[in-house]
């Protein structure tokens, strides 16, 4: 299942910038490079790369509108009622998750958040994910999980019952998602056992090398963030191709 081959173009050109991006970061916030510039500007460019409407988030918001097209297209295209049902679901949650990532243009119109907002919402913004966790680290949590391991739960069912569920494509259009899923694994891994198991890493191996180690010299939010709305980029083109064939 895990063939090198199914790696498509795109995630190719997306791990080179990937790579790139943990680079720049490690570069503004640790190397002497500095030196040779002026630090303000250093500092300047490095928050606004990670930082709210910064080039990272602005990334994440054109994959996802791309992805959100995209599933739009396969809604016309598709006659299966069934299918058009769930794939209106698809398209609800991804401009959901739009909408909010962008706080339903906040961030690039700059318009004022309302008052009845600005108490409950706790970085005064036009959204939801800031006023409860119930609209934040639960949606976060179902991401995460659809992202990181929907081709583990088909090999599981597959070893388990020996067949393909009825609407597979739906969870697994494409093999290829799978190196996309592993990717987030891979960088979630020791952020996530040094939280859960309270390790404390930065007392024990210093501050450096646990950043490095859980990647969190950047907003390691905003880095997983990127990679889930490149899944939802390549889960919608997938699926649209295997609706066609």
């Amino acid at each position: 299942m895990l063939n090198y081959k199914n790696i498509n173009k795109y995630q190719y050109l997306f791990f080179i910038f990937f790579l790139l991006i943990l680079f720049e970061g490690w570069m503004c916030k640790y190397s002497n490079y500095r030196i040779n510039i002026d630090d303000s500007f250093c500092e300047r460019y490095f928050f606004n790369f990670w930082s709210e409407n910064g080039f990272i988030e602005t990334v994440q918001a054109i994959f996802l509108l791309s992805a959100f097209f995209v599933i739009i297209n396969c809604i016309k295209t598709t006659k299966v009622k069934n299918e058009k049902k769930i794939l209106l679901i698809i398209c609800i949650g991804l401009f959901y998750y739009f909408g909010e990532e962008i706080s339903w243009g906040q961030h690039y119109l700059d318009f004022n958040t309302p008052k009845s907002l600005i108490n409950l919402n706790n970085q005064k913004e036009f959204n939801l994910h800031n006023i409860s966790n119930l609209f934040d680290q639960l949606p976060r949590a179902f991401v995460f999980m659809f992202c990181g391991f929907n081709f583990i739960f088909i090999i599981i069912h597959k070893k388990i019952f020996k067949k393909s569920l009825k609407f597979s494509k739906f969870i697994l259009p494409n093999n290829n998602l799978s190196f996309i899923s592993i990717l987030l694994l891979i960088i979630s891994f020791p952020d996530f056992v040094n939280d859960k198991f309270d390790l404390n890493l930065g007392k024990h191996i210093g501050n450096y090398w646990y950043e490095i180690i859980t990647l969190n010299y950047i907003r390691f939010s905003e880095l997983q963030e990127l990679v889930f709305s490149f899944y939802f980029l390549n889960y919608s083109l997938a699926l649209k191709y295997k609706l066609k064939t």
